[in-house]
């Protein structure tokens, strides 16, 4: 491959906007290569050395990303010089005509004088190209992670838990959403082991297989609440959060029912307000919100069109609480069409927002502070969460 080709070809790996510090030792071509928007400042390198006054100031000059092209394979010992770019602190590209072998040599001494190796590109049988770091993180082992839901139904909520609980767990989880029903995880073991991504448990979904598959796994934790003791869980519920790390309860009221005395829950909130941020209705049209409003839609366009609404009525959890965020007057009417199972849950989230309940089928106005406030406090438990997971996952061998 051509001198002026290998240009273009390095140039395919410097952002465009750049202002490139070009490290050579003689014409290349690169100044032609580069993207239109870039800046090259030229550092051209004199008997393997920097000439005089030819050595720029890096900060001075604002450089933002190195090139060394067709350098390296001309020096005797090319730590020196790549000693002096490493302390440079900035992003480098490699054009390097190399065998296997040496670029196996290379590719150590990059990293004893303090690189990190993004990528290496074979681009010809005798040219690499190298693209490298300053830093050389240390990328944490791989951890698996079981995430037990409801995240397969068409519910508005366990829909937004599935995107939440992806964005709360670090990058070196290895994720298994695993379905309530149909149950699939007889034999499953994972590192950690998430019960819940916000939703309710009642009864019936703790039972000998969850407490096995909790026991089988290195570490769990809860993110749920619970329902009206219409059906009460409470020494079901007690036994699940004996043998869990740690229960982040979704509401104040789940608390008191079933978590009085232990030291390993603590109130959560509902995290699914992190998701629905603070606006302004653009009509003052009302909106009616009943089991079968908003269906599999997707969730941008549902959060969108709950908040245009000035006036809204919702016998659904969540998007009431979307509501709240926007709306200025809102209504509810409790879930009782499954004899009292999910009866109870909209009154628990208001005495969590506004430390009080409201009466059914009335409308109110919506106390904006009160909103606000919540929201602040639940991102700021949910920083908290997040930490516990990412710290969950690093300690485990």
């Amino acid at each position: 491959m051509s001198l002026h080709e290998r240009a273009r070809r390095i140039a395919d790996y410097i952002p465009d906007g750049a202002i490139v510090l070009d490290v050579h030792g003689g014409e290349t071509g690169l100044e032609h290569a580069l993207p239109a928007g870039c800046t090259r400042i030229p550092c051209q390198l004199i008997n393997g050395d920097f000439g005089a006054g030819m050595y720029p100031e890096v900060r001075s000059v604002g450089a933002e990303i190195v090139s060394v092209f067709d350098v390296l394979e001309h020096l005797a010992d090319p730590r020196e010089l790549l000693s002096h770019v490493r302390q440079w602190a900035l992003p480098v590209v490699i054009s390097y005509r190399t065998g296997h072998d040496d670029l196996h040599a290379l590719a150590n001494l990059l990293l004893d004088v303090g690189f990190s190796i993004q990528r290496t590109d074979r681009i010809d049988d005798l040219h690499s190209i190298i693209k490298l770091q300053p830093a050389s993180p240390v990328l944490p082992p791989v951890k698996t992670v079981g995430v037990l839901s409801f995240y397969h139904w068409g519910n508005f909520g366990d829909r937004l838990g599935y995107h939440l609980i992806n964005d709360a767990l670090p990058a070196h989880a290895e994720v298994t959403h695993i379905p309530w029903w149909p149950w699939e995880c007889a034999d499953s073991s994972f590192d950690l082991l998430v019960v819940g991504i916000g939703n309710s448990l009642y009864h019936g979904v703790i039972n000998n297989d969850l407490l096995a598959l909790v026991d089988r796994c290195g570490v769990s934790i809860g993110i749920f609440g619970t329902q009206i003791p219409s059906m009460p869980i409470g020494p079901e519920l007690r036994t699940l959060v004996g043998r869990l790390h740690h229960w982040y309860a979704r509401y104040e009221e789940d608390l008191f029912r079933y978590g009085r005395g232990l030291t390993n829950a603590s109130h959560l909130g509902d995290w699914l307000i992190t998701a629905f941020p603070m606006a302004r209705p653009t009509t003052s049209d009302r909106l009616d919100i009943d089991e079968d409003t908003f269906t599999n839609s997707p969730l941008d366009h549902t959060i969108q069109w709950i908040q245009r609404h000035g006036t809204v009525f919702s016998s659904k959890l969540h998007p009431l609480l979307c509501a709240l965020t926007s709306a200025e007057r809102v209504g509810y009417r409790e879930q009782e069409h499954l004899p009292g199972i999910f009866a109870g849950k909209i009154r628990s989230m208001l005495m969590d927002v506004f430390g009080r309940a409201f009466p059914e089928e009335e409308l109110w106005a919506v106390d904006r502070e009160r909103v606000r406030a919540y929201k602040q406090t639940v991102q700021v438990r949910t920083l908290e969460l997040r930490r516990r997971l990412r710290h969950l996952l690093e300690t485990r061998d």
